[in-house]
């Protein structure tokens, strides 16, 4: 299909006293709080910029404007939140509904880069596929992943799943952004953690106590001449 790029134009100045209006620099920090929508005209943080405040680099941007979009589900995007630190590993899975995560972010933001926080409308790191592959394994282990790809080892698996629980754990952890829908969204991260108690208790799993024994090794003795 054709591709484009539309620009979301957005007025980036702040108003002073009266009519008075200041343009900030282009290329500053305040001209991308503006542009992004993360500060109102009199500089006081938006719902977004209050969400991005509790995340690091651009998750908070993808977290935000999924949850302005009233449309997309919270339990769909609680599961799709693993996409946001997934990676390029699983592109064999893209295509199916996690897209979405995809979708609103760039519908909100546009299709921008800003160096550490978004490449083409999305956060460094992002890997579309991450949530299907997640959903594929749980449901039938390793043979559903290497059904459709020999590329992918178990430990790309566990370490998507534990990036993504631990995006969860932030979420459930963050100070309440009095925004729209975060606490629906709050509640349904904290119960997709309890759906896996060992991680969601941040209690180390018990080691083996072989491994627990300290073993004793001495170095050879050198013969003095």
């Amino acid at each position: 299909p054709p591709k484009r790029r539309a620009l979301i134009l957005r007025e980036t100045c702040y108003r002073a006293t009266g009519n008075d209006c200041i343009q900030p620099r282009i290329g500053s920090a305040s001209h991308a709080w503006r542009k992004l929508g993360l500060v109102d005209e009199a500089g006081v943080p938006t719902a977004r910029g209050r969400i991005f405040s509790r995340f690091q680099g651009g998750e908070g941007l993808m977290i935000a404007a999924a949850l302005e979009d009233s449309r997309y589900e919270i339990a769909d995007l609680v599961l799709h939140l693993a996409n946001i630190r997934g990676g390029h590993r699983f592109q064999e899975f893209a295509g199916g509904a996690s897209d979405r995560l995809a979708f609103a972010s760039r519908s909100a933001l546009g299709h921008i880069d800003y160096d550490g926080y978004l490449v083409a409308g999305l956060c460094p790191g992002y890997g579309e596929g991450t949530a299907e592959a997640i959903e594929r394994f749980r449901s039938h282990g390793m043979t559903g992943i290497q059904n459709v790809t020999r590329e992918i080892r178990n430990g790309d698996v566990e370490r998507a799943i534990l990036e993504w629980l631990s995006l969860l754990r932030h979420v459930v952890h963050a100070p309440d952004p009095n925004a729209t829908r975060w606490s629906e969204f709050q509640s349904a991260a904290r119960t997709a953690l309890n759906s896996h108690p060992n991680q969601a208790s941040g209690v180390q799993p018990k080691l083996p106590a072989r491994l627990l024994q300290r073993a004793e090794s001495r170095l050879p003795t050198r013969s003095r001449f």
